[in-house]
């Protein structure tokens, strides 16, 4: 299944992230205000892979979204390192979800029905957003040559996860 296997990717990525994160590893606190909104005492319950399917299937995301969604958070890291930890991630994940959704989809959830799918409270899903929108300087175009990147590289990871599921 498509949503399985790009969710696995998507997950993996941002766990492999996580466990490499200097932050994460020595509970450094971010000093940038914006951090903390995607910040939690406690970690999620949920796993980063079951998160994005719970995000694709009830949110009804387009792959490209979930692409788009991959660029804004690569984005936003290589300027704020520091923002990425296994407290912060599925948050930075739901917010740049959104934000990819109404970048590049007709037609998308409101911020209520994302936060019933994230599991936040709509006050907190608008503050996800607008923070994650300040920490992209509300710069959202992404070039085609690396859209097309991004979408070739995930595709094929993509499609070698659907591949080992098969032999399993």
């Amino acid at each position: 299944d498509d949503v399985l296997a790009l969710s696995n990717v998507v997950g993996g990525i941002l766990q492999k992230l996580c466990t490499k994160s200097i932050y994460d590893k020595f509970r450094i606190s971010p000093s940038n205000p914006s951090y903390t909104v995607f910040s939690k005492t406690n970690l999620p319950k949920i796993t980063l892979q079951d998160y994005c399917i719970r995000i694709m299937t009830f949110a009804k995301v387009s792959v490209a979204t979930v692409v788009q969604s991959i660029i804004y958070i690569d984005k936003v890291l290589t300027q704020h390192p520091k923002l990425l930890t296994s407290k912060s991630v599925h948050r930075l994940l739901l917010a740049s979800i959104v934000v990819a959704a109404k970048f590049t989809d007709d037609f998308h959830l409101t911020n209520k029905n994302f936060a019933r799918v994230g599991g936040v409270q709509i006050k907190e899903m608008n503050s996800l957003e607008i923070n994650f929108c300040k920490l992209m300087s509300f710069s959202f175009f992404t070039p085609p040559r690396v859209f097309n990147k991004y979408w070739k590289t995930i595709h094929s990871l993509a499609q070698n996860v659907g591949d080992d599921e098969d032999d399993a």
